[in-house]
C-alpha cells in the first residue's frame, strides 16, 4: 500500500513539473487526485511555491472586477482551466484577499474544481472606504452580502460548472451566511470554516457588552466623522510568528506575510468601532433568520481558535437543528491542534480538512 503511494505521488509529481509552464494536470484519476492531498509540503514550502504554484497561477489566475451599487471597486480572481467539472466559490475572512489563497486555489484546482475568490470591500484589492486605508470599517454588514450577491450573479454564474458551493473562512463566513439568507442562489453546499458566528466578549456577557459598545460607537461617531479604531485596534503590524494566533505552520505563516509585504496595497489593521456595530447587528439577524438556511452545510472548528468565539459555532448548530435544518455531523468538525487558520495549517491538518470538505461537497 505505502509503495503504491509513494508510486503514485511520483507519477503525479513527474507529470506537474513537466507540465506547468502551459498545462494543468489533465483529468487525474482518483487515487492520484487522492495522492495530491497527502503530498508533505511544508519542508520545501519556498521551491514548491516557486517551481508549483507561481507557474500555475500565470496560467490560470484571471483577476477581474466590478463596480457595486456604491460605486466601490470590487476585486475578484477566477481560477481553473477547461477541464473543471464543478465550482468553488471563496468568501475570504476579514483583511484577507484573494492572493493570500493560491494554495488552496491550486489544490481545487487540481481536485476538478472552477474557483472564483471575491476581495470584499475594504480589504484585498478592493476599494476601501475610509481616507486610512488600514482601517477594516463597513457601515452596514450587509453591504458585504450585497457585494457577494452581484459577484455570483454577474461573474460566477454565467460561468458555473457542475455544482456550486460556497467555502467560507471566519468573517467571510458570517458574510455567506448573510447572503444565504437575504438572496436567491444557485448554491448546492456550504463549508464554514472557523466562521465568525460570535466575537469574543472576555469575562463580560455579550448581552451586557454588546449595548455598552453601540454606546460607544454612537458618541466617538458624533465628534470623529472617520470612524476611529475600536479599543486595541491601530494599523497593519506584521506579527512574528512565535507571537501569531493564526497557524503552527510557520512557512505557509512566513508567506502569508511576505505576500503582503510585496503586495502593501493588501495590508488592512484593526477594526473601526462601525464594523463592530455592524457585525453584532448581523450576527442578531443570523441568528433570527437561521430558517432561511435550507441547504446543507459543515463547520469546521480550530480547538485552538483564539480569534472568535467556538461557543458561538457549537450555538449555530444546536439552532440550525431546532429550525429543521443540521450542520453535518450535527455539530461542528473539530480540528485538534489546530489554530484559526486551517487552510494555512500544518500539512497533516490542512490535507484532513480539505479532503472532509470536498467528500462532504461531492457527496
Amino acid at each position: 500500500m505505502k509503495l503504491s503511494k509513494i508510486i503514485l505521488q511520483s507519477v503525479w509529481l513527474f507529470a506537474l513539473l513537466s507540465s506547468y509552464n502551459c498545462h494543468a494536470l489533465v483529468n487525474p484519476s482518483k487515487d492520484i487526485k487522492d495522492s495530491m492531498l497527502d503530498l508533505k509540503r511544508e519542508a520545501t514550502f519556498t521551491q514548491f511555491i516557486k517551481s508549483t504554484i507561481n507557474p500555475f497561477w500565470e496560467s490560470y489566475a484571471v483577476p477581474g472586477r466590478f463596480v457595486n451599487r456604491q460605486g466601490l471597486t470590487i476585486h475578484f480572481v477566477e481560477v481553473g482551466n477547461e477541464h473543471a467539472e464543478h465550482t468553488i466559490v471563496i468568501s475570504p475572512g476579514r483583511v484577507e484577499g484573494y492572493l493570500k489563497y493560491k494554495e488552496l486555489a491550486f489544490d481545487l484546482v487540481e481536485q476538478g474544481y472552477r474557483v472564483f475568490i471575491i476581495d470584499h470591500q475594504g480589504q484585498g484589492l478592493s476599494s476601501r472606504l475610509l481616507v486610512n486605508r488600514h482601517k477594516g470599517h463597513v457601515k452596514h454588514f450587509d453591504d458585504y452580502a450585497s457585494d457577494f450577491n452581484q459577484f455570483m450573479t454577474e461573474i460566477v454564474e454565467p460561468k458555473v460548472v457542475g455544482s456550486v458551493s460556497i467555502v467560507a473562512h471566519s468573517m467571510g463566513s458570517a458574510i455567506a451566511l448573510r447572503y444565504l439568507q437575504t438572496h436567491q442562489h444557485k448554491v448546492n453546499k456550504t463549508v464554514f470554516s472557523s466562521p465568525m458566528w460570535g466575537l469574543p466578549t472576555g469575562p463580560i456577557p455579550a448581552q451586557v457588552l454588546k449595548p455598552v459598545v453601540k454606546s460607544a460607537a454612537w458618541l466617538v461617531e458624533l465628534v470623529q466623522p472617520q470612524t476611529p479604531y475600536f479599543v486595541g485596534s491601530m494599523d497593519y503590524e506584521s506579527v512574528p510568528f512565535a507571537t501569531n494566533s493564526l497557524t503552527h505552520s510557520e512557512p505557509r505563516y512566513q508567506y502569508f506575510r511576505e505576500t503582503y509585504e510585496q503586495n502593501p496595497d493588501l495590508k488592512l489593521g484593526g477594526i473601526t468601532y462601525s464594523w463592530v456595530v455592524a457585525s453584532i447587528n448581523a450576527l442578531d439577524k443570523a441568528y433570527a433568520q437561521l430558517d432561511r438556511v435550507r441547504i446543507p452545510v459543515m463547520v469546521f472548528q480550530a480547538s485552538e481558535d483564539g480569534v472568535i468565539d467556538n461557543e458561538a459555532q457549537n450555538k449555530f448548530c444546536q439552532r440550525l437543528k431546532d429550525v429543521g435544518n443540521e450542520c453535518e455531523t450535527g455539530q461542528p468538525i473539530v480540528f485538534d491542534g489546530a489554530r484559526h487558520e486551517i487552510f494555512i495549517e500544518r500539512d497533516a491538518i490542512r490535507a484532513k480538512a480539505i479532503k472532509q470538505m470536498l467528500a462532504f461537497i461531492k457527496s
